[in-house]
């Protein structure tokens, strides 16, 4: 082999080998520096698409798995598997709660029964939460010392007489306008709106702001309830709460 078909061999071995060690160069960058994509499963937001008089919205809700561990892990494992798609809510009590959750809601010939039903499962209570309006929390029997395994409700005013009772495992941070409209539907003696209130879908969605109270002035106002009326709502949630 003559001097200049060596060196022809010998630049073309070179260029193989940087362009190789570029080729790696560029791979270990990106998989090195590449900031990992977080799944939506490692979120604690959750939207609710809910329709009523014709019209589709969006509930935010931001999950507190600080305060209720359990309860939050079981409410999106039910969001992930579609539970709560094409749920009725069932009970709207006007400055008070709105609630959903029961799986019978899905056949109007269950109506009389509807506040009865769940996943066929409990789960125990995690207190320390506050009832403040726009408050998410689980709903139980009176009688029963666990949460109902899937229904819950939405304070609509701040309900401090509920604290240490229920689990609070989350708060509304976009939605709470559309909620109080809820609570404007005719319903009839068992606080069940005559019109059809249903969630459309329920998605795990990325992370957002952390929760905060409505501040709305429109819904502050409705915090200041009659002592009376009050009482009168808590008796009735009481008996009814599921």
């Amino acid at each position: 082999m003559n001097a200049r078909a060596f060196r022809i061999i010998l630049l073309a071995s070179a260029c193989a080998l940087l362009t190789g060690a570029c080729k790696t160069k560029s791979f270990t960058s990106f998989d090195r520096f590449q900031p990992r994509r977080a799944s939506v499963d490692d979120s604690n937001t959750v939207h609710l698409r809910v329709d009523f008089n014709k019209k589709v919205r969006t509930i935010a809700i931001q999950l507190d798995p600080g305060t209720a561990p359990q309860t939050c892990a079981n409410f999106k494992k039910l969001v992930r598997e579609g539970f709560y798609d094409n749920l009725g809510f069932h009970r709207v009590i006007p400055n008070f709660i709105v609630q959903t959750g029961d799986p019978l809601t899905k056949n109007q010939l269950e109506r009389n029964n509807w506040g009865t039903g769940g996943p066929g499962y409990t789960i125990p209570l995690e207190l320390g939460g506050k009832h403040i309006q726009g408050a998410v929390a689980m709903a139980k029997a009176p009688s029963n010392p666990e949460s109902n395994g899937s229904q819950f409700y939405i304070c609509i005013a701040d309900l401090p007489d509920l604290d240490g009772q229920y689990t609070v495992f989350g708060q509304v941070t976009t939605g709470m306008k559309d909620l109080f409209e809820m609570t404007t539907l005719t319903t009839n003696s068992q606080d069940i709106p005559n019109g059809r209130v249903q969630i459309i879908e329920a998605r795990l969605v990325s992370n957002e702001a952390p929760p905060a109270p409505p501040t709305d002035s429109e819904f502050v106002s409705q915090r200041k309830l009659e002592e009376e009326a009050s009482k009168r709502r808590m008796t009735r949630f009481v008996e009814r709460i599921w």
